[in-house]
């Protein structure tokens, strides 16, 4: 199994937002973590990426563990919440910059993850001039843009309109068929329609169900 969540749990101020919470995901798979706000969807993301260390349990990614503030083991891309830009900086800059911290940025990637998108046309536009919507694309493109083998999405449907989540999808199927693995936490599973989905629903920071949707 390529991700394994064992038995995980989180308390924040003393308030419990990971209840023993367990699941397997496999390689190259979609899953989607369904469930209301506070259900514990976004902390988990959290604590799969190394950003917050759970009180108990463990996270297993391609056998090896995750730890907390250490090297991940794949590489990741990730949206959680609202992802921050450099406002000074136009949209392809913020993405060649983000790019440089793995390594040497690769133009025509970027202009291929942008074009996906449908934002080309606004890449040498100052982020301040985005609309929430473009930024919303901006993020998903940061997200898959170096072609990593994890990808984590929180909300990512968010200020999205048509278009904008027809190309989602189209990108989300893409990038499935090459074999990344994208976990996606949502309240609202009926905008993201890809093949072979795995539906998890939580509540309460645990795993109340799952569903196959083919």
């Amino acid at each position: 199994m390529y991700i394994q969540v064992n038995d995980v749990s989180k308390k924040i101020k003393g308030v419990t937002v990971l209840n023993h919470m367990s699941f397997n995901i496999e390689k190259g798979t979609v899953t989607i973590l369904k469930g209301p706000n506070g259900s514990g969807k976004t902390m988990i993301l959290r604590t799969i990426c190394g950003l917050v260390k759970p009180d108990q349990g463990s996270i297993i990614v391609d056998q090896r563990k995750i730890s907390f503030g250490k090297q991940l083991p794949v590489t990741m891309g990730v949206i959680i919440e609202n992802p921050d830009f450099i406002n000074t900086y136009t949209g392809f800059q913020n993405l060649k910059f983000l790019a440089s911290i793995n390594g040497t940025p690769d133009p025509e990637q970027i202009q291929h993850y942008l074009s996906q998108m449908g934002i080309t046309a606004y890449q040498h536009q100052k982020v301040t001039k985005y609309s929430l919507g473009m930024r919303q694309r901006l993020a998903i493109v940061q997200a898959f843009m170096e072609n990593q083998e994890l990808v984590l999405l929180d909300e990512p449907t968010n200020a999205l309109d048509t278009d904008g989540l027809v190309r989602l999808n189209s990108l989300i199927e893409a990038q499935r068929q090459k074999g990344t693995t994208i976990i996606i936490a949502t309240h609202s599973h009926q905008e993201i329609q890809v093949a072979d989905q795995q539906i998890l629903h939580i509540e309460n920071g645990m795993v109340k169900g799952a569903l196959q949707d083919a």
